[in-house]
C-alpha cells in the first residue's frame, strides 16, 4: 500500500491531523477562560479541591492552558517550517469546518490576550507566537 500511495500524500495526512488535533485542544482551552473550568474535561484529570482555584486567572488552569499552548505552537510551528503549505492549507479547512473560528496562531493570541488580562506570565510564550507568525 506504501508504494502506491503518494509519500507527500502521507505528510500532508499526518500534518493535517496533527493541526487539527491543536486546534481542537486551543479552542477546548479558550472554553476554559469562557465558562466554568469545573465541567471542562480538560480539568477532569487534576481537579482543585475548592471553586475557588478553578477560576481561569488560577495557577493550576493556567499550568494546563500554558501547556497546551506552548505543545501546540511547537507542532504547529515545526510543520509550517518543514511543510508550509500543508500549514497553511490545513488552517484553511480548519476554519472552513468549523473546528476553530480562527487560525491556530489567532486562537493562540486570543489565549495569550485573556491571560494577560487576568495578570497571568505569558512571556515565554510571545516568543513562539511572534515565530509562527514569521514564519
Amino acid at each position: 500500500l506504501k508504494q502506491v500511495i503518494d509519500p507527500s500524500a502521507i505528510q500532508v495526512f499526518l500534518d493535517e491531523g496533527t493541526l487539527f488535533g491543536v486546534a481542537r485542544a486551543l479552542v477546548n482551552a479558550d472554553r476554559i477562560f469562557e465558562e466554568d473550568p469545573g465541567d471542562s474535561d480538560l480539568m477532569a484529570i487534576d481537579k482543585p479541591q475548592s471553586k475557588e482555584n478553578l477560576s481561569p486567572g488560577s495557577a493550576a488552569t493556567w499550568a494546563q492552558i500554558r501547556k497546551i499552548i506552548e505543545e501546540g505552537l511547537a507542532s504547529a510551528t515545526r510543520i509550517a517550517r518543514a511543510h508550509p503549505e500543508n500549514y497553511a492549507r490545513s488552517n484553511e479547512k480548519i476554519v472552513a469546518e468549523g473546528v476553530s473560528s480562527a487560525s491556530i496562531s489567532v486562537v493562540v493570541n486570543t489565549l495569550l490576550q485573556k491571560a494577560l488580562e487576568c495578570s497571568l506570565d505569558c512571556t515565554s510564550l510571545v516568543c513562539g507566537v511572534v515565530d509562527l507568525a514569521l514564519l
